[in-house]
């Protein structure tokens, strides 16, 4: 009720004087009060204007009497040409929104009885609401009246003063008008109180400001014969609107209002893009986290999550990595804690994907655009601006009915976006997106239940304009039977003169290669370049296309098709079935029947089950995820094929801006049985004897290559080299590459270059020796050698000397020379060095051709030669250098008892446990010879010979130790017999050697191919 007396006060505020009679010119007559001679200024009034006020209305008497109060609040701004306005009475709360700029007044309606707000949109040119704020025609649309015509008081409404008045204890300045409403019939008088500024100063900041204190309207319905008096009490008259303030422009938040006009278009997304996101329901207490990954120009999907329950078709709760292929209608899903992989066909629940529900048949799984991957339907408006989690949002409404199923509920979904002031800074760089989303609510058809609530936080949204390509890796999912791993050589220029651009190749190369075979791009797996001074190499991995089954989704069971397109008798499994639909010529096959008692299969280009025939019961329907293309998909064989055919077709070409023109390359040879994955670094003894130089090869003096091995391996077929010298040998960890050479890099540094997947190994010789700088030998040098590069080819020469057995060096690195030497440290007690500022001293260090076997065993010591009282470093060096030449292993004593070390030419007995010990006992460990001095591993096994009586010889504490007083026990046949063991074993090495140089070699100087 209170609206109609709202709206009759204030239409007939709106009334201006026309042509009254004199009835009326006497009731105007009659209220006049006395008036002063020198009224003050009317109030200044301000453009924009927030106020809180209360409104009485009385009319009438008895039971056609109205006495009532309403609450008010309102919102003006001239320059917005915007109002709003909240009525509150005991019934319940209505807001009106006036959107000037596109003629719509939006009135949301609230009853206390129920607490749901509904809301209507209605043109505001023609609502009876338009006369609170007024309505006027311009050139640029409709416009919201002046603040003086808002709020009825000014100059054009002859304002007569009348004088200062008290009310609530405020001094105002008292003014009054006579005015006249012909739609209403009524009579009335309006009596404005302004603050008095030379009495009074109102709460406000603004200075020299008057504001409204009451306003009271007085007045008769000629009509009906009733008076009736309005008051108006001002609570808060506030003369600007702040941010905050703003804001209560905004509709009710989570209301939707159909037919509202879109005020601000929606974010356009990009077709790739990532993010994270945290799912809360607030009435189960869970939140779950994801990562998505987005891109639909190649129709990919990524989400990794971890499943609350151990729900199906998973019954897991470990984290789960999921791609979906659209391309195919096949989903991997991954295990991510156990690292098993399962493909299963693609879903219609999952969230990005779209199926038309609403029409009552089923469809094709698709993707769903960026744009709706977010917004469900297209009927989203702008809602206005809102603060979440301390980002400034602009946010939409949309209502959809039946979004998630035929006959489900509808949902109510609010999503925000960053404002245009906003930007991010994300973990992958400052995202170049305008617009992205920060939040999103999703509430389905009732509202009053927390348990249809999903809150949806975004975090780290990032534009993907080139997608890592490892992001969808489902390399995992199948065996290496199901692949094949190839390397293109693409020749031409220098890789710094396309440094800037070469990270986008593997991306361009894959699009080219997928799109060339007719395959999907999870097909192509892991691109990447490499490159050296011969150009460019693309290393890649092609998959076996997903099983044909996997394609379908099984529809029950149903009858057989009329007018299937083809039979095919004698099909023995509904897979063998699914391979017909897949692979059949004439038939572009979006479904098939296999009945399995018949034995057939039954083919249609439609999707969707026909009329009936007679029912077997025997028949199952199967409907393809994603249509079916003109060009069915190749399997791993045909498309190695078509691939070889169109890299030596010219085929595969592609153009990348270099820095100061443009390159075109083009693939002119391939190669495939590489082997990826290889560990770039290993940890085997054979390593150990290597120096490793990253991104390092030696160009042009590769004497062997063997391909598909691990560098473990590699080192070992160096060490074990037959054919010649093995001094370095480079690894391409990328395709799994040994390239063997004679050459070290300190006898010529200058054939080391940078190479970009190949690291140079070359033999350690420096490590075998101990190092005293500042000092050179006090006796002249056995050998001397000039132009010695460094110090370790300074070892290298000692070890490898010929001319003398050279246990100690100096190397002087002033006049890049080396000085051999027979003598050793530990050969005499005297100082056998001096200082030397431009030298250092290197004596050998014998323990390393030694490997400790067994710690603190206890040994039974005969079949060999003893020594006391001296350290394990004097015995290794005791066992090298035994006379006959046959010491394989020593035993070093020092437990409970004096140091004892046992140079070993015979397999000993072992103590058995509990077995008594004497004097020929004692607590040892053991040191297994394994190398040479040149560090060729050691292939000798003697014999086991029992009973041989151990020689004993005993030195003194403060005696020298030369190798003459060493006596050895020569081996026998023995060692001759396994000597020709060990050349059997090599003469093979070198067959299977020489059957892989028959392969397809990759160097790091150039790329050969069958043709070459």
């Amino acid at each position: 009720m209170y609206f109609q007396i709202l709206i009759a006060c204030i239409l007939s505020l709106l009334i201006h004087h026309q042509d009254i009679s004199a009835e009326i010119n006497a009731y105007c007559q009659d209220q006049q009060g006395q008036y002063t001679n020198s009224p003050p200024t009317l109030p200044s009034l301000p453009n924009s204007y927030h106020t809180i006020l209360e409104a009485n209305f009385h009319s009438g008497t008895g039971d056609n009497g109205i006495a009532e109060t309403v609450n008010v609040e309102e919102w003006y701004s001239e320059p917005d040409n915007f109002g709003k306005v909240i009525l509150q009475d005991s019934f319940g709360e209505t807001t009106l929104y006036y959107d000037y700029a596109h003629n719509q007044l939006i009135t949301a309606s609230l009853k206390f009885s129920d607490e749901k707000t509904k809301c209507e949109v209605s043109q505001l040119s023609g609502s009876s609401y338009r006369f609170i704020y007024g309505y006027r025609n311009s050139s640029s649309g409709g416009r919201i009246y002046s603040v003086r015509d808002a709020l009825r008081f000014g100059a054009q409404f002859n304002e007569t003063y009348i004088g200062k008045e008290p009310i609530r204890g405020v001094v105002t300045n008292h003014w009054r008008s006579c005015q006249h409403s012909t739609a209403l019939n009524s009579l009335f008088t309006l009596d404005t109180y302004f603050t008095s500024l030379d009495d009074w100063s109102p709460a406000t900041p603004v200075a020299n400001l008057s504001i409204p204190v009451r306003f009271l309207v007085t007045g008769i319905n000629t009509q009906a014969g009733t008076n009736f008096t309005n008051t108006y009490e001002f609570i808060k008259f506030e003369a600007y609107l702040n941010l905050v303030e703003e804001q209560k422009f905004l509709t009710p938040s989570g209301v939707y209002c159909p037919g509202r006009a879109q005020t601000k278009p929606l974010p356009i997304m990009p077709p790739q893009f990532t993010y994270k996101e945290e799912i809360t329901y607030p009435y189960r207490g869970v939140s779950i986290v994801g990562n998505t990954w987005y891109d639909s120009r190649r129709n990919l999907v990524r989400y990794d999550h971890t499943p609350v329950e151990e729900y199906g078709p998973w019954f897991t709760t470990n984290e789960l990595t999921e791609v979906h292929d659209f391309n195919t209608g096949v989903s991997y899903v991954t295990d991510n804690r156990i690292g098993n992989c399962s493909i299963v066909p693609l879903a219609a629940a999952q969230f990005e994907s779209y199926m038309n529900y609403t029409t009552g048949k089923s469809t094709y799984l698709r993707i769903i655009s960026s744009k709706r991957l977010f917004h469900s339907s297209g009927n989203f408006y702008y809602e206005g601006q809102k603060t979440v989690r301390g980002i400034l949002c602009d946010v939409y409404i949309s209502y959809v009915p039946n979004l998630y199923s035929k006959n489900g509920p509808g949902t109510l979904t609010q999503i925000y976006y960053t404002s245009d002031t906003w930007q991010e800074f994300s973990t992958g760089g400052f995202s170049r997106l305008d617009k992205f989303p920060v939040q999103m609510i999703v509430k389905l058809d009732n509202p009053d239940s927390l348990e249809d609530t999903a809150v949806y936080n975004f975090f780290d949204f990032t534009r993907q304009s080139a997608v890592n390509e490892g992001v969808y890796d489902v390399d995992q999912c199948f065996d290496e039977s199901n692949k094949v791993h190839f390397i293109m050589r693409f020749p031409g220029p220098d890789a710094a003169e396309i440094q800037n651009t070469i990270a986008s190749i593997p991306i361009v190369l894959k699009s080219i290669i997928y799109n060339e075979l007719h395959v999907s791009p999870l097909r192509v797996q892991r691109p990447e370049v490499v490159y050296d001074l011969g150009g460019l190499y693309v290393i890649s991995t092609l998959l076996e296309k997903p099983p044909n089954i996997k394609r379908y989704t099984q529809d029950g069971f149903l009858n057989t098709i009329i007018g299937a397109d083809h039979a095919v008798q004698k099909v023995a499994s509904v897979q063998d079935c699914s391979t017909q639909c897949e692979n059949h010529a004439d038939v572009i096959c979006n479904s098939f029947d296999y009945c399995s008692v018949e034995k057939m299969c039954l083919l249609s280009h439609l999707r969707d089950p026909h009329v009936s025939m007679n029912s077997t019961g025997h028949c199952q329907h199967w409907m393809r995820n994603v249509p079916a293309v003109n060009v069915s998909e190749p399997s791993l064989s045909e498309a190695k094929i078509q691939l070889t055919n169109g890299v030596y077709s010219g085929k595969y070409t592609f153009v990348v801006n270099g820095r100061y023109k443009w390159f075109k390359f083009i693939a002119t040879s391939i190669r495939y049985g590489i082997a990826r994955d290889k560990e770039r670094n290993g940890d085997s003894e054979f390593l150990n004897l290597f120096s490793y130089k990253k991104n390092n090869v030696i160009l042009l003096n590769n004497l062997k290559s063997i391909p598909g091995i691990a560098i473990d391996d590699c080192a070992r077929r160096c060490l074990q080299e037959a054919s010649f010298d093995c001094q370095s040998f480079d690894f391409c960890y990328k395709i799994g590459q040994c390239l063997l050479s004679n050459i070290h890099p300190s006898e010529k540094p200058n054939l080391v270059t940078n190479h970009s997947f190949c690291d140079l190994y070359s033999r350690n010789y420096i490590d075998k020796f101990i190092v005293s700088p500042g000092k050179a030998s006090a006796t002249k040098s056995d050998v001397e050698l000039i132009n010695i590069q460094s110090s370790e080819q300074c070892a290298q020469e000692c070890i490898k000397s010929t001319s003398i057995t050279c246990k100690s060096f100096d190397w002087c690195d002033d006049s890049n020379s080396c000085h051999l030497l027979r003598t050793h440290v530990l050969d005499v007690q005297i100082n056998v060095t001096v200082a030397h500022p431009s030298c250092s001293h290197y004596s050998r260090k014998f323990i390393d051709d030694f490997k400790l076997m067994e710690v603190n065993e206890t040994w039974k010591l005969e079949d060999g030669v003893l020594f006391t009282s001296i350290s394990a470093w004097q015995c290794a060096k005791l066992c090298v250098e035994e006379e006959s030449g046959n010491c394989t292993e020593f035993h070093y004593c020092d437990v409970d008892t004096e140091p004892k070390c046992f140079l070993r030419t015979r397999n000993m007995h072992h103590l058995d446990t509990g077995q008594v010990i004497d004097q020929k006992w004692a607590t040892c460990q053991r040191y297994e010879r394994e190398y040479t001095p040149t560090g060729r591993q050691i292939q000798v096994k003697v014999q086991k010979i029992v009973q041989y009586v151990t020689k004993e010889v005993t030195k003194e504490k403060n005696v020298g130790l030369s190798t003459g007083s060493v006596v050895g026990i020569a081996v026998g046949c023995a060692v001759i017999g396994v000597l020709i063991g060990v050349g059997v074993i090599l003469i093979i090495n070198k067959r299977k050697d020489l059957a892989s140089d028959m392969q397809l070699m990759v160097t790091p100087e150039s790329y050969r191919s069958p043709s070459d």
